[in-house]
């Protein structure tokens, strides 16, 4: 994803790792270590990164939403996550 190229290429690998991350919390909690979670957490910084970089350039209206809509939801998932993982904690 920080090779990917402007436009379609880079927004299909954002949606991708929006994906990947909503799908975490559908594991069991012995299928993601810790270890796991925290590279997700590290990727998902890196990627919101890369997305902020992407709206100070001279994008579109409709891009500059879309992608940030896309650290939203990035952010979303994160926190689905570290609920998730408190959860299974606590059992």
């Amino acid at each position: 994803m920080f090779e990917a190229k402007p436009g379609r290429t880079f927004d299909r690998a954002v949606q991708e790792f929006v994906h990947v991350l909503r799908t975490v919390p559908d594991g069991a909690p012995v299928e993601i270590s810790g270890g796991t979670i925290q590279v997700f957490q590290h990727l998902a910084e890196r990627v919101i990164d890369q997305i902020e970089q992407r709206l100070t350039g001279g994008h579109r209206q409709s891009v500059r939403e879309n992608l940030a809509q896309a650290v939203s939801d990035i952010r979303h998932a994160v926190e689905e996550i570290g609920r998730w993982q408190r959860r299974c904690a606590a059992r």
